[in-house]
């Protein structure tokens, strides 16, 4: 389901002309956030985004911030009203959405205080909103605020994490997220109700008036005093740690565990809803009954009725990707660190786990595909190879080392190239070699990645070094013969004008035609390993900066977006790759969301691409038709040319002038200058102007 779609006009004034940006984000099973029941819809924290349910048709809409009015996707309260407001909290944002088309964001800067952290919502019977928040607890009309915290309360902490007002327009409210303490304020006065309630999950009124509150252990209060629920005739391990509850309108009380079980109190006795139902898998999450008493329940995925409701996610398998390929059909496969491969067919996504495959039980590191149409995804000690829809795996020889595989590439000429970090293993011809340091100029046998030039010439990234591989000549580069001031290479690239790209957790190195430069990172990537690159259609380089998020260097200057000043989902970026036509995927918490950049003319001088030219071949590989997409910085007199890897002109397909800033599209039909079709094979697409050239290869299938 592709659901997930906006073109938003921008126009940027770091060194870029002005640009659309299309966004789309398909989801992962992810720990789900509170939940609420409306008339029409159940409504729930999707983890990023909002997510609604229709309760009649169960059909599931998912609203970010690039498709809706949703002005942040990491929520953490929702509350809705007797007026028919959803209120949404997250951050120190407060929204509201009528559930139709209307959208509001508040402004905040006239409350008495900063507000931190919105964690929970709740609104009196007098029409004032009151928000638990990390500084306090806040009480407004957006006219008038008051503030209470530490200094005007009894409560030694002011960390306000829940809220209930019952009937009688008491504001309940538990305080920080351990050991915290549970009070309520009449209008007038506070009054403790108890302290060191663990970590505090829900505070609930039911129909008769008792306060709930969840804990690690279940506690009622009935106006007079404390009762704890004793355990029932259950496993210990099930009767704890109760995260979440919901009332019917019977007033029986459902209760979620952070173990996976649902226990239903109905006037004291106590039985198990999940008994016999495995198929909530993890911790309960949230909770709803709807107006015919059946719950609606989340862990990482949302279940009604015993069912999981279909739709709140796209793709099966949460694990971080970690390698990217098309196919001859042009589907893209994902490839996961822990484990399993996605592939994606333009419609949907289908998942491959060790249910289809017993060896996918192996951590997957990288893809490519080979000259016979062949996907290889490779592991840690081994290769699946897919072969028209036939699966097969086997293992290299291993050359008397460990196998400890980390990165993939396939020439033109079909030679495949395995690194690792006991040296580099290629096959040539069905025979295999070993290159190392021992009987080679490799530099380190731990190679970190690879990638081929324009002239099919492999870069080779190791901890310390960058090495280029051309036919048996090696050409080293360290910091004796270049700017490296940082160490740890993680990743490489090839841009359109054949500049490789290399980069650390704190640089990011440029090699053009023998020279190198290096760009300091705006931030250090912290937070995991996954350290990755992206060309975006403009020529910008895309950099993972870990939990700092996503840097993009149009060749001068640095931006830097995170979910709070861009449609990125998340902060993080574990995975960067880049499509041919310049489309950005990104694996976030969450899901993958991809992004494509177009240009779009203005006449300001100072909006100019980032390349003298930007060449694009798409599809590819492409059976029949290509599109050899040009743009240039400069109004020129462009030439396009199609070679053979043996340099033999194939295909002249003339000169032409191209303006500034104006995407101007060839088409090649696969054929040679004698109208033949041409062989399946791998041909390179030149583009000369007066001033530069650049090549890029492009795979003709048939």
């Amino acid at each position: 389901m592709r659901i997930f779609v906006l073109t938003l006009l921008l126009m940027c004034t770091l060194g870029l002309a002005a640009q659309t940006e299309e966004w789309e984000f398909y989801s992962v099973p992810s720990t789900k956030g509170p939940m609420v029941d409306t008339p029409n819809y159940i409504y729930y924290s999707s983890n990023p985004g909002l997510g609604r349910i229709n309760r009649v048709t169960q059909q599931v809409e998912l609203f970010y911030t690039f498709n809706s009015g949703l002005p942040i996707p990491a929520l953490s309260c929702l509350y809705f009203d007797n007026t028919g407001l959803l209120w949404i909290g997250g951050g120190n944002t407060l929204a509201s959405f009528d559930g139709i088309s209307s959208w509001q964001t508040y402004d905040l800067s006239s409350a008495p205080a900063e507000i931190v952290s919105i964690n929970a919502i709740h609104k009196d019977s007098g029409g004032m909103l009151w928000l638990g928040c990390s500084n306090g607890l806040f009480k407004t009309d957006f006219n008038t605020w008051t503030h209470f915290d530490e200094t005007n309360t009894p409560l030694p902490n002011m960390n306000v994490w829940r809220i209930e007002i019952d009937h009688l327009d008491r504001v309940w409210i538990g305080n920080a997220p351990y050991n915290g303490d549970l009070a309520y304020y009449d209008g007038n006065s506070w009054t403790l109700m108890g302290s060191n309630f663990d970590e505090m999950y829900f505070i609930l009124e039911d129909l008769q008036h008792n306060i709930w509150v969840g804990s690690f252990n279940l506690r009622k209060y009935d106006g007079t005093g404390w009762t704890t629920i004793p355990q029932p005739p259950v496993s210990s391990w099930a009767w704890n740690w109760f995260t979440c509850a919901d009332v019917d309108a019977n007033n029986r009380l459902y209760v979620g565990t952070l173990v996976g079980e649902i226990f239903i109190l109905d006037n004291g006795v106590v039985s198990q809803y999940l008994d016999d139902n495995p198929e909530c898998i993890g911790s309960v999450q949230s909770l709803v009954v709807d107006a015919w008493g059946y719950p609606y329940y989340a862990s990482n995925k949302v279940y009604f009725n015993y069912q999981e409701v279909p739709g709140t996610y796209i793709i099966d398998n949460t694990n971080s990707a970690t390698g990217f390929c098309r196919d001859s059909q042009n589907y893209l496969w994902v490839a996961h660190g822990r484990y399993g491969l996605s592939m994606f067919d333009g419609t949907l996504w289908h998942s491959f786990g060790i249910d289809y495959e017993s060896h996918l039980d192996r951590l997957m590191v990288d893809l490519a595909m080979d000259a016979e149409n062949t996907l290889w995804a490779l592991q840690t000690d081994g290769v699946i190879m897919i072969d028209n829809g036939v699966w097969s795996y086997f293992q290299p020889p291993d050359f008397g080392t460990f196998r400890d595989y980390t990165c993939l590439e396939i020439d033109i000429r079909n030679n495949v190239w395995i690194g690792s970090n006991n040296g580099l293993i290629c096959r040539n011809n069905e025979s295999w070699q070993c290159l190392t340091t021992q009987n080679s100029e490799l530099p380190d046998n731990q190679i970190t990645d690879m990638v081929l030039d324009a002239y099919n010439r492999l870069w080779i990234a190791s901890y310390q070094t960058i090495a280029l591989y051309d036919r048996g000549t090696w050409q080293v580069y360290n910091d004796t013969n270049a700017p490296f001031t940082g160490l740890g290479f993680t990743d490489l690239l090839c841009d359109y004008q054949n500049k490789i790209w290399a980069r650390t957790s704190t640089y990011l190195y440029c090699w053009d035609n023998g020279i190198w430069t290096a760009h300091q990172l705006p931030f250090e990537a912290e937070g995991f390993g996954c350290l990755d690159l992206g060309l975006d259609s403009l020529g910008r380089i895309w950099v993972s900066l870990g939990y700092n998020g996503v840097g993009i260097l149009d060749g001068t200057d640095w931006q830097v977006w995170t979910s709070h000043n861009s449609y990125l989902q998340g902060s993080a970026a574990y995975s960067i790759f880049s499509e041919p036509d310049g489309r950005i995927w990104l694996f976030e918490f969450g899901g993958l969301q991809t992004c494509s950049i177009e240009w779009v003319e203005d006449n300001d001088p100072q909006l100019v691409p980032v390349a003298e030219i930007a060449l694009r071949c798409y599809p590819n590989p492409a059976r029949e038709n290509a599109n050899i997409s040009i743009r240039t910085k400069f109004s020129d007199l462009v030439s396009v040319q199609v070679f053979n890897l043996r340099g033999q002109l194939v295909k002249d397909l003339g000169s032409r002038t191209v303006s500034a800033f104006q995407e101007q599209i060839v088409l090649w039909d696969a054929k040679d200058n004698e109208d033949r079709k041409v062989a399946a094979s791998v041909y390179l697409v030149r583009i000369k102007s007066t001033k530069v050239e650049t090549m890029q290869r492009i795979v003709i299938l048939h």
